[in-house]
């Protein structure tokens, strides 16, 4: 049994259609590799020149895309 959706399912067979569209794979991979690189630049350390008070790294803050 197919449990909660039965076969003429609108939602079932909309998902179905949308899973088997040749570019959702395609576009799967592209969003994560977007997410990977939003990540990879997210956790580099900034590469800057010493500071007056001859620390080389500045002070770590919040990343690039966070809304708090």
């Amino acid at each position: 049994m197919l449990g909660f959706f039965g076969t003429d399912s609108k939602l079932r067979l909309a998902l179905f259609n949308l899973l088997v569209y040749p570019w959702t794979e395609p576009i799967i991979l592209v969003l994560i590799i977007i997410n990977a690189v939003v990540l990879t630049i997210q956790a580099a350390l900034p590469l800057t020149l010493s500071t007056s008070d001859g620390t080389s790294v500045p002070p770590r803050i919040k990343g690039y895309l966070t809304l708090l």
